[in-house]
C-alpha cells in the first residue's frame, strides 16, 4: 500500500503520511508519540515554571498540530492537481510541525542568541502578559500595546505608573519585570476575579478567568457556536462531542453521526476501494484474509 504502488494504479492520488520525524533525515525511523516530540522539538524546554521545572503541554499539541498540517497538506496538492492533473506524496512530520508553530520562539533565539527558558504563564517580550491570583481565583490578562498599558494603569487606579521611569514603555517593563509583577500581584489579590474582569474589559484589555473544562463546556459562547453537538450513538445513547471549528457561510459543516462502532468504517471503505459487495468483504474478514493485503497483492 506504499505510495509508489498505489500511484501506478491511480497517478492522480494524493497520498499523505504522518510520522514523528518525516521520511528523510537521520531520525526518520525513530518512534515517536506526542510527549516525546514535545521534548525533542523543544516545546517542553520552554513550558514550565520559572524555577525551570519542565512540564508537558496540557493537551496533545504535537499530535493535533500534525493532524492540522496533514489536512493542509492534502488541500494544497488538491489545488495543484487542478493545474497539473497529477497527485503527489505529502510528507508530514510531527517535529516539523513543532518547529513551524514555535516560529516566534525560534525567531527570538535566532535574533538574540539567547536560549528561551520556562516562564510559567509569562511571555518573554511583553509585560504585563500572564496570569495573576485575585482574592478568589486566577485571571489572565494581556496588556500587549502601549495604548493598552495606559488603560491598564487607569483601571488599576495608578495613572502615574504609565509614565514611571521604570515602566514607561514595554522594553522597560520587560527589564523590570520582577518588580512590576510583584507589585501587580499584591494589587490583584485585593479584589475578586469577576470584578477585575469587568474593570479590565471596560477599557478593552484582553482578559479571562482561568476557566476549567466544565466551565468551558457549559459556556454560552461555545453553545452559540455549536461546538458541542449531541449525536445519538447506537449503544452509548446521546453523547456530546466537539463540533467543527471552521464555520462556512455556504457549505457549513456539521456532526451528522456518532463515533463509529468497531469495524464500521473500514468495511465501508473496503467496499468502495476493492469494489467488493458487503457480503464479499465480510467473507474475507471472517476467513482471516485482510482485504488490504489482497489489494496490495493485486497492485
Amino acid at each position: 500500500m506504499g505510495y509508489e504502488a498505489v500511484r501506478k494504479r491511480n497517478p492522480k492520488l494524493i497520498y499523505r503520511s504522518i510520522s514523528g520525524y518525516g521520511q528523510t533525515g537521520a531520525m526518520r525511523d525513530e518512534p515517536a508519540m506526542d510527549l516525546v516530540v514535545q521534548a525533542s522539538g523543544a516545546l517542553m524546554s520552554i513550558t514550565g515554571n520559572m524555577e525551570g521545572q519542565h512540564v508537558r503541554s496540557g493537551h496533545s499539541v504535537a499530535d493535533t498540530t500534525a493532524g492540522l498540517f496533514g489536512l493542509i497538506g492534502i488541500l494544497m496538492p488538491l489545488r495543484a492537481r487542478e493545474q497539473t492533473g497529477a497527485g503527489q506524496y505529502v510528507d508530514i512530520s510531527m517535529l516539523d510541525g513543532m518547529a513551524s508553530t514555535m516560529c516566534s520562539s525560534f525567531a527570538n533565539y535566532c535574533g538574540s542568541g539567547k536560549v528561551p527558558r520556562p516562564m510559567g504563564t509569562s511571555f518573554a517580550s511583553i509585560v504585563p502578559y500572564r496570569t495573576f491570583p485575585t482574592a478568589d481565583r486566577e485571571i489572565t490578562l494581556a496588556a500587549g500595546s502601549e495604548k493598552l498599558w495606559l488603560s491598564f494603569c487607569e483601571v488599576l487606579g495608578f495613572p502615574d505608573m504609565a509614565t514611571h521611569r521604570e515602566y514607561a514603555n514595554n522594553a522597560l517593563r520587560v527589564k523590570n519585570r520582577a518588580k512590576l509583577e510583584d507589585m501587580l500581584i499584591d494589587v490583584f489579590r485585593k479584589r475578586p476575579a469577576e470584578e477585575w474582569i469587568r474593570r479590565l474589559r471596560s477599557v478593552g484589555i484582553p482578559c479571562s478567568l482561568v476557566r476549567n473544562i466544565d466551565e468551558v463546556f457549559a459556556s454560552p459562547q461555545l453553545a452559540a457556536r455549536g461546538m458541542f453537538p449531541v449525536p445519538e450513538h447506537p449503544t452509548a445513547g446521546l453523547f456530546p462531542v466537539t463540533g467543527p471549528p471552521v464555520k462556512l457561510s455556504e457549505t457549513p459543516g456539521a456532526v451528522k453521526s456518532a463515533a463509529p462502532r468497531l469495524g464500521e468504517h473500514p468495511r465501508a471503505v473496503l467496499h468502495d476501494l476493492l469494489r467488493l459487495d458487503a457480503a464479499q468483504v465480510e467473507r474475507l474478514a471472517a476467513g482471516g484474509v485482510n482485504p488490504l493485503l489482497k489489494l496490495s497483492a493485486d497492485t
